[in-house]
């Protein structure tokens, strides 16, 4: 199926979207990740703006196929290597001639421009950066080093426009890609509170006794759980507590021994993937995130918007604008165990705000990053667009 193009979404109300900007919005797959959830949650928006939206994807698959919104098109461009996607994606973009697509996440993003020079397409091509390079990649190698520096300077200088989800990630790119800062645009990801539905959320904490912690994430090593259960180990020798870590990936194996080696199989599960973690986050006495590197942290904004205190490894580059230098949340120094450890007890320990942790979440409102992303994507449009749009989109 190389190459082929499907489209499995169709798009109601198509008269009164007819002669509607296009926006393509381009992904890996739509596995449960946190750009994957942000950017079907600005699908959403568009569409209600009445855009018409296409989410393009290498392959579709991912636990997060059934959330495709109605109204938008699924296009699969057929491919499961970054390497084939540039003939596929050039055909995208004759054959649809979109306005403006956004690409997430390096490498997509040199593929996407370089098939985008490839088609000579006149749409306005817009890269989003949302994971930090240096401390997840540089253990790689020099050359595969230099080769993502050079690849990602040349993105930059392909694409009309560049958007990173924190300020210190755009700094990072601008450094790695000896590239203007002021040209790089920052834009904060559009977060809200998990949505309840059928997931089994509530589940987790069946038979949960004391306190209740959650970690969510793939269970790759980026997100540091190893740490995270070195830490609880603490903590269960001096409180009645329970961890529950949501998410699948490559160490589940390495994390149930540890779990095991640490003596914690009564205290600790790894119930796996859970689509609607509602039910998980308002049953949870804290949230705590454990990552070596996180561009921005979505799963952090979903725990405030639950009124959850958080405890967050001090990790480039999100965490800590989100918690606001420690104001909204404990930080802690990366891999160190009993730091990790010390804040969870103290968290635990004071009385909960509920109430100011769910404000300080409402500032990374959806409609206020779509608003601002729409900016870049369609420079001088989007008024004019919404304008004449309205009565429709009332209708």
């Amino acid at each position: 199926m190389d190459g082929a193009l499907e489209d499995q979404a169709t798009m109601p109300d198509a008269d009164s979207r007819r002669g509607a900007p296009r926006l393509a919005l381009v992904l890996p797959t739509l596995v449960g990740g946190g750009a994957e959830r942000v950017n079907l949650r600005l699908a959403r928006i568009f569409l209600a703006r009445g855009f018409r939206v296409d989410i393009v994807v290498m392959r579709a698959t991912g636990e997060l196929l059934g959330l495709v919104p109605e109204g938008a098109r699924l296009c699969e461009l057929g491919c499961d290597r970054y390497r084939f996607v540039p003939r596929p994606f050039a055909r995208y973009l004759r054959r649809e001639r979109p306005d403006a697509v956004l690409v997430n996440m390096w490498p997509l993003t040199v593929v996407c421009a370089l098939a985008h020079r490839l088609a000579r397409s006149r749409a306005r091509l817009v890269t989003v950066d949302r994971c930090a390079f240096g401390s997840s990649r540089r253990h790689d190698g020099l050359v595969r080093w230099r080769l993502l520096r050079a690849s990602l300077a040349l993105t930059c200088r392909l694409a009309a426009a560049r958007i990173c989800v924190s300020a210190g990630l755009a700094e990072e790119l601008a450094d790695l890609a000896h590239f203007p800062r002021d040209r790089i645009d920052m834009i904060h990801n559009p977060v809200e509170a998990p949505a309840a539905g059928d997931g089994g959320g509530a589940d987790v904490w069946e038979g949960a006794t004391g306190k209740r912690i959650l970690a969510v994430g793939r269970l790759v090593p980026q997100k540091g759980f190893a740490l995270l259960l070195e830490a609880f180990a603490r903590v269960a020798e001096r409180a009645e507590a329970r961890l529950v870590i949501l998410g699948d990936g490559p160490l589940r194996g390495d994390l149930e021994r540890k779990v095991a080696e640490l003596g914690l199989g009564a205290r600790v599960s790894l119930p796996g993937f859970v689509r609607d973690p509602a039910a998980a986050f308002e049953g949870a006495d804290l949230f705590v995130l454990s990552s070596s590197a996180e561009g921005f942290g979505n799963v952090i904004v979903e725990a405030l918007a639950c009124g959850v205190p958080v405890v967050s490894t001090d990790c480039p580059s999100g965490p800590r604008e989100i918690l606001g230098d420690g104001e909204f949340g404990a930080l802690v120094p990366c891999g160190d165990p009993d730091a990790l450890a010390e804040a969870m007890l103290a968290a635990l320990a004071r009385a909960p705000e509920p109430e100011r942790l769910m404000a300080r979440a409402t500032e990374f409102d959806p409609e206020r990053a779509a608003d601002a992303y729409l900016r870049v994507l369609l420079p001088g449009q989007t008024a004019d667009h919404e304008k004449r749009s309205a009565p429709s989109a009332r209708a």
